[in-house]
């Protein structure tokens, strides 16, 4: 299942760099997402019907900015698109250690018939 379309939506709506897997720029606010997996869901006549793609989107931030916005519109968007959405959030170190960077973690599944 290729959901990236949908995803790389997020950059119009947020006005913040969408990549999968691995940002490499210099944007201080950035979108990266990975597929975690994909799995047949429902079955019939001995056979699936239906698959579900579990996702990890994470929205990046610095530690002092007010997310609150971004997180919402971020959801929302997600949710119109017909992803199941879960968000957590917390601190973690940048590469050199010495500051903090925000990680907004939306954990997301979407199910699609099999045509």
């Amino acid at each position: 299942m290729n959901l990236n379309e949908k995803i790389m939506g997020l950059e119009e709506v947020t006005g913040y760099p969408v990549e999968q897997d691995l940002y490499e720029g210099n944007a201080d606010k950035y979108i990266t997402f990975t597929y975690e997996d994909e799995r047949p869901v429902m079955n019939g006549d001995n056979r699936p019907v239906a698959d579900v793609a579990y996702l990890q989107i994470s929205f990046f931030c610095p530690k002092n900015f007010n997310y609150f916005e971004a997180k919402r519109k971020i959801r929302d968007y997600l949710e119109s698109q017909k992803f199941k959405v879960t968000i957590r959030t917390w601190l973690e170190e940048v590469m050199n250690g010495d500051e903090k960077i925000r990680r907004v973690l939306f954990e997301v599944n979407y199910t699609e018939n099999r045509k």
